[in-house]
């Protein structure tokens, strides 16, 4: 089907559940790349309160990091899922390795998962393949690098000591 802006006709609305202050910062320069709104917490009682102040709509995605405080993410996911009717998406976070969350994230309504670290372009591609943000799609893939020459008048340190990776590598980016 065609994708909208929100199932309000709106902008998409972020809320990004995470305790480390420099994450909750990447979501919302993110979410101003994409002009997209957004909203952040450090721990899943302050997302609660947001989700319960705000209303059960008012998020189109939330993304939710694997480990918080207290409650924990999985669980923070298992309750929104199970609080609201709205068809948000929850996406999971986080640097430990997929596999070893998969199943519990998956059994509490988990969307989809993004590796930590978090690349802007990470970000875009998950929003733009749920959301009508074509323009802003495509001025982020020209900002972020996507497009041919983004290299153009960059200087990268590769330090690989495996030979063969390092020839890979040097392919890639020629």
């Amino acid at each position: 089907g065609s994708k909208l802006p929100n199932m309000r006709g709106e902008r998409p609305h972020l809320l990004a559940v995470d305790s480390a202050p420099d994450v909750r910062e990447f979501f919302k320069q993110a979410a101003a790349r994409l002009g997209v709104r957004c909203e952040v917490a450090s721990s899943a009682s302050e997302a609660e309160e947001l989700l319960r102040s705000r209303g059960a709509d008012a998020f189109d995605v939330i993304f939710v990091d694997f480990h918080l405080p207290g409650m924990g993410g999985v669980e923070l996911a298992r309750r929104i899922k199970e609080k609201n009717s709205y068809p948000e998406l929850v996406l999971m976070i986080s640097a430990t390795e997929w596999t070893a969350m998969q199943d519990q994230a998956k059994t509490a309504g988990v969307d989809r998962f993004i590796p930590k670290p978090l690349f802007v372009s990470a970000v875009n591609d998950c929003l733009c393949g749920y959301f009508d943000l074509s323009q802003a799609c495509e001025e982020g893939a020209e900002k972020n690098g996507c497009l041919d020459g983004c290299f153009r008048g960059k200087t990268i340190l590769l330090a690989e000591d495996i030979e063969i990776n390092r020839e890979i590598v040097l392919a890639l980016l020629e």
